[in-house]
């Protein structure tokens, strides 16, 4: 998947053989993509359209043609998306502008229409699904004055579409997997200052709700950006569109922040 990196070019989808593995076809969208989620039995591939916080839609695209075939309208500012191969729904969370709109557009993927909103944390970011627990969580950062802060994850059961609990986990969550096989979900938190943390969600039992552990990562060699030693780097790709969502500014402001924060030392680069 690529980004167009002008306002102007159109976004495009580089489809990929995993046998032989080549790019054998480019799927070409309007200005905006942000993420993707495959349906496989549906053979469907679903792709927001972020627009530097200003999209409502979700395009549909067939898998076997390569051609989009429908959109859906969700809420602003569609961030990721995740599809439950189960129930066949896909969850969409929405980051609005500045927390203003914090709902997860739940789509039926069936019906190919959004069919219920559930309202989580503020800042809604990242999804993942456990579709043997049927379970969906959903990272929130809480942004504060500098578009960051402190986070927590919104737990909903994806057979009421209700949140069932809400977990404190570390400083800016800025990705998250979950072990179907452990039903366990890990939180990558990137804390902009505070550390770097994956926080490791187990099992509720049934008196339980999920409970937590932070695990702090070995401490590599890498050394704080100094201004008067280095070229000034370019911030990653996933500081970027993490400083978009949360704080709804656009990707020139964002580089700005980001670098600012490279030079007065509260934000480290690799």
């Amino acid at each position: 998947m690529r980004r167009n990196g002008g306002d102007s070019g159109d976004s495009t989808i580089s489809v990929i053989d995993t046998v032989t593995e080549h790019v054998t076809g480019t799927i070409r969208l309007a200005p905006g993509l942000g993420t993707v989620a495959i349906d496989p039995v549906r053979h469907s591939l679903y792709a927001t359209d972020f627009s530097h916080g200003t999209g409502h839609t979700v395009w549909i695209i067939d898998t076997t043609t390569g051609t989009v075939t429908g959109t859906v309208g969700v809420g602003l500012a569609p961030s990721q998306i995740a599809v439950d191969t189960g129930t066949h729904r896909a969850y969409v969370t929405n980051a609005g502008n500045n927390g203003s709109e914090d709902i997860m557009s739940v789509i039926d993927t069936t019906s190919q229409q959004v069919t219920a909103t559930i309202h989580v944390g503020p800042g809604p970011s990242f999804v993942a699904v456990d579709k043997g627990a049927h379970t969906a969580y959903v990272t929130n950062g809480q942004t504060g004055n500098n578009g960051y802060g402190s986070g927590i994850e919104s737990v909903i059961d994806t057979r009421t579409l209700q949140v069932t609990a809400t977990i404190d986990v570390g400083a800016e969550p800025t990705a998250m997997a979950v072990d179907e096989g452990t039903h366990t979900a890990y939180v990558a938190n990137d804390g902009f200052g505070t550390g770097h943390t994956v926080t490791v969600i187990v099992p509720p039992t049934t008196t339980q709700p999920p409970a937590t552990e932070i695990v702090t990562p070995t401490a590599t060699s890498r050394t704080p950006y100094s201004p008067t030693t280095s070229p000034h780097p370019t911030p990653d790709e996933s500081f970027i569109q993490t400083c978009m969502v949360k704080s709804g500014q656009t990707r020139a402001q964002c580089i700005a922040q980001i670098q600012q924060g490279i030079d007065n030392g509260t934000v480290r680069v690799p």
